[in-house]
């Protein structure tokens, strides 16, 4: 019985344990964790802390990282923008450059294009200075010839002084340099000109204030170069008050100018003298033609002559006028192909005769286009018979679908055929002529021709005067100016 009462424990009662636990329970509070819960709990919140930290730190290292690839980039594209502003200057740099080059060049292929017309007309130095001033864009210069001997009867302004061991010069051109007594240059120039040629080079003179008064008036910079022609030295060119002065490239610009001068000079040599084989060869074929027909003897010549001074008349360009000279003096030369005993004939020529007569224009086209110099002039052989109205020969042609050098040739042969005896017709005078020409005006002939033609006459009676070799009658033609009065004739 004491054992069951010790082992039950009575109604309401019960173990102390129990008993708190119910009392916690009942009263809604939870029971203290045991005391090894606590500490783990701790563990983890100083782990969490501390992975926090690892994490915190690490955010701050990849920040400082972020911040310099930041500065890094900023300096990239800091130095990014350098370059394409320095590149931007410099392309318009180049720019500027290019088209002061491009401008340069088409001032140098012009004047070098006056340069080789120049030669025609004699008046070299002039315009190679001109050249020069343009291409350098200088204000003022002068062009010095180069004396072999600078004392008596060399001729020019010798500015050399008495016992200076350098060379003579003659002062051939000058633009806007001012000239003291005698119309002598300032000595800087004659100082700069000896220089030039002691070096054989381009130079560069500056402080030209501090030389003379004169040289004041010339600018701070003088550039000169030397001028060899035909291969020795001709000339000094000197260029001078360039606004900002003068640098390299017009150095090399200005010796351009005398290399181009050269190069003209060499090439006039050449042709001159291929056109003295062309004088040798037409003169040849020139004779040859009147060997076939004693009665037309020094025909040529004439006709030549006055095809020349017609052409000149109406204003024909220098082409023209060469064409018409070289074609007048052979327009006969197909004759050679036709038997003399029809060419000296008196009697009327059957129709069989006048068609060999009349090939000799075919056969004088043929022998002159075989000259490739003479093409053109073949070409006005071929078609000095044709007429104004279409009824001429060979092939019919009329009005300005003639060649207009074929129908200047056309008077003019006409004409001095009419002042000679031949075996098939007495001579005309001179007015009786000259009516017949106005007379075929417009039908025959150009009626423009003949006008110039009658105009010509009228004016120089002597016309034809005769007896002029080969070479006065192909002059070597240049540029020549028109005569007053004279209007372009329809071509």
């Amino acid at each position: 019985m004491n054992e069951d009462r010790r082992s039950t424990p009575e109604p309401g009662t019960g173990t102390g344990t129990e008993a708190a636990g119910a009392a916690a329970h009942g009263s809604g509070r939870r029971p203290p964790a045991p005391a090894a819960g606590g500490d783990a709990l701790d563990a983890r919140i100083v782990d969490t802390l501390q992975e926090l930290s690892v994490c915190v730190d690490r955010l701050r290292q990849q920040r400082r990282e972020l911040e310099r690839e930041r500065d890094v980039a900023v300096e990239l594209q800091e130095a990014a923008e350098r370059r394409v502003r320095e590149a931007v200057e410099h392309l318009a740099g180049e720019r500027r450059a290019a088209r002061r080059l491009s401008t340069a060049l088409e001032h140098l292929r012009e004047h070098t294009l006056e340069l080789h017309r120049a030669l025609f007309a004699g008046d070299l130095t002039d315009l190679l200075l001109r050249a020069a001033l343009a291409i350098t864009g200088a204000a003022r210069g002068v062009y010095f010839e180069v004396l072999e001997s600078s004392g008596p009867g060399a001729g020019g302004e010798a500015v050399a002084p008495t016992g200076d061991p350098g060379p003579g010069f003659r002062l051939a051109s000058s633009i806007d340099v001012p000239l003291g007594d005698g119309d002598s240059p300032p000595p800087v120039l004659r100082a700069v000109a000896q220089r030039c040629v002691a070096e054989g080079r381009s130079v560069l003179h500056e402080a030209a204030v501090a030389d003379d008064a004169d040289g004041a008036r010339l600018g701070s910079h003088l550039l000169a170069a030397p001028v060899s022609l035909g291969g020795r030295l001709d000339g000094v060119v000197i260029v001078a008050d360039k606004e900002g002065g003068f640098d390299e490239e017009d150095a090399k610009h200005l010796v351009s100018i005398g290399d181009q001068a050269s190069v003209a000079w060499e090439n006039r040599r050449l042709q001159r003298k291929l056109h003295s084989v062309h004088l040798e060869m037409v003169g040849m074929l020139a004779d040859l033609a009147e060997t076939k027909d004693p009665h037309t003897h020094g025909h040529c010549q004439q006709v030549a002559e006055v095809a020349y001074r017609l052409g000149e008349r109406l204003g024909l360009e220098d082409e023209h006028l060469r064409v018409v000279s070289y074609a007048a003096l052979l327009h006969d030369v197909g004759k050679v192909g036709v038997s003399d005993v029809i060419l000296q004939k008196s009697d009327p020529l059957l129709a069989e005769e006048m068609e060999l007569v009349r090939a000799h224009v075919r056969i004088g086209h043929g022998l002159l286009r075989r000259i490739p110099p003479l093409a053109r002039v073949a070409e006005a052989v071929l078609h000095h018979h044709e007429c104004w109205d279409g009824t001429g020969y060979p092939q019919g042609l009329a009005g300005e679908a003639i060649p207009v050098e074929s129908r200047v040739v056309a008077v003019a042969d006409s004409f001095c055929a009419m002042l000679e005896d031949r075996p098939y017709q007495k001579s005309r005078s001179r007015q009786e002529a000259m009516a017949e020409l106005r007379r075929c005006a417009g039908t025959k002939f150009d009626p423009d021709v003949v006008t110039a033609m009658l105009a010509l006459l009228t004016d120089d009676p002597a016309l034809p005067a005769g007896g002029l070799t080969h070479q006065a009658l192909l002059p070597d033609f240049g540029r020549r100016e028109a005569p007053a009065g004279a209007a372009p004739l329809r071509s």
